[in-house]
């Protein structure tokens, strides 16, 4: 195994050997040339402490040091336009519970001791970069051979410590088809009430990477999506991070349509969804309201409603940013139209238009993965291909998706009508509703023989 390094880190690395110490590469980008993955972050360790490594890297003259974070020691250095983070070795102490940050640090601790510090043994490899040697202090080579996640200290040790490592466990393995090694994953189950002591925008941060897997290295696939979400719920995870979707766990659906619980049917849709953020998060949320539907009603029915709103406070909570969550709360509320495909082109391009463009064609998208997360259907259920002919032929007609895209504006409706205010408002709607079926008459001319058409029509404006 060879890792090269920019000329500035290697330089760097010279002087630390120099002086009788030792730069290390650790982490995911030895971790990665092991594997033959693209490489991770450029994160570097040593004995040294902070004060003595800047002022050694502060010597290569391409190299800029600043301090990131004093109780922890680390350092960013900028090499050749790379952003390195350099971390003495240290041993560190946690309070009680899965708080992320350690209460007290340790400097001057060897290498094996600096190992154990970190969450598992594929993680714990230091390449030494002025010798271009691996060291392995904790066997993580073996553990990359069998592809397993196996924790530095005893798993009770390292989960307790920070509970975040437990979704950290969830995600490399999706994303390296690994698998956690037995006693690790019984004490991860063991200790799931440890993800109730994490910020919520850390939450976000994992959850987000794991639903975006299979794109985190090249040749990835949907089923690495699949196995995350389903590590998360053998190891119950899934019902203190999401505990509104493990309420579906168990709920049959009808056999004719469905080949799995309510829980297991969203699961199976986002790993079936395309690898946008938004569309995972609202295939594995679209079904969220039917288990309150089923208690408020004795049905399912609403769900689609009942389960926007449940969305949006799963979200809320998690930080999601407002526009994306939206996006997927606009998404999950309108997941039930035209079910059986009965719906009119023209009643569905009034509702696509007032759903949006990229709604719309992210719409499409959720129908298809809610169908692969069933099981086959039966001929003609399937709306999605006819929305694709009716997005097609919306988008070669000109369909004016706003307002603003109307040939007719605001004051020409003010000009007729003769004063602004309310009427103004209503023409508008009326034309623009007009131009949504019958494109060709978006033009100012046809536009403004229609409004004095409707401004006639008393029945219209109520007298």
């Amino acid at each position: 195994m060879l890792l090269s390094v920019p000329l500035g880190l290697m330089a760097a690395a010279k002087l630390f050997h120099a002086s009788g110490a030792a730069l290390y590469l650790v982490g995911g980008r030895p971790r990665n040339a092991l594997l033959g993955l693209p490489s991770g972050d450029w994160d570097v360790a040593g004995p040294l402490l902070p004060d003595a490594a800047a002022e050694l890297f502060r010597s290569v003259p391409e190299v800029r040091v600043h301090t990131r974070d004093t109780a922890l020691g680390t350092l960013g250095v900028l090499c050749d336009g790379q952003e390195v983070e350099y971390t003495p070795f240290r041993a560190e102490s946690y309070g009680v519970g899965g708080e992320h940050r350690p209460q007290t640090v340790r400097f001057g601790v060897p290498m094996e001791a600096d190992a154990l510090r970190r969450d598992f043994t594929v993680n714990a490899l230091y390449w030494n970069i002025a010798e271009e040697q691996l060291i392995d202090p904790l066997g993580g080579q073996a553990d990359l051979s069998a592809r397993v996640l196996r924790t530095c200290r005893t798993p009770a040790e390292t989960f307790d410590d920070d509970g975040l490592r437990l979704m950290r466990l969830v995600r490399f393995c999706a994303e390296l088809n690994f698998a956690p090694e037995d006693a690790t994953a019984r004490a991860a189950a063991e200790r799931a009430h440890l993800l109730r002591d994490i910020s919520p925008e850390r939450l976000w941060v994992e959850l987000t990477k794991l639903l975006l897997a299979d794109t985190r290295y090249p040749d990835g696939k949907p089923e690495q999506v699949a196995r995350g979400l389903n590590l998360l719920e053998e190891l119950r995870l899934l019902d203190v991070l999401l505990p509104e979707l493990g309420e579906g766990r168990g709920i049959a659906q009808r056999a004719e349509y469905h080949a799995h619980d309510v829980l297991g049917h969203g699961l199976a849709a986002c790993a079936a969804a395309p690898a946008e953020l938004t569309l995972r998060l609202a295939a594995l949320l679209h079904d969220v309201g039917k288990p309150a539907a089923l208690r408020q009603g004795g049905r399912m029915l609403g769900h689609d409603k009942l389960g926007a709103e449940i969305a949006a406070g799963i979200l809320t909570h998690l930080r999601c940013p407002k526009a994306r969550m939206e996006d997927v709360c606009a998404l999950i509320a309108a997941h039930m139209v035209d079910l059986d495909g009965r719906m009119g082109e023209n009643k569905l391009r009034l509702f696509f238009v007032k759903l949006g463009h990229e709604r719309t064609r992210m719409l499409i998208e959720l129908r298809r993965a809610d169908v692969r997360g069933s099981k086959d259907q039966p001929e003609g259920l399937d709306p999605a291909e006819k929305w694709v002919g009716v997005l097609a032929r919306m988008e070669a007609d000109g369909v004016p998706w706003t307002l603003k895209e109307l040939q007719f504006s605001g004051e020409d409706a003010t000009a007729l009508i003769g004063a602004p205010g309310q009427k103004v408002g209503q023409l508008l709607n009326l034309l623009h509703r007009h131009a949504i079926q019958k494109p060709k008459d978006n033009t100012r001319a046809a536009l403004t023989r229609l409004a004095r058409q409707f401004l006639q029509d008393t029945a219209r404006w109520g007298g």
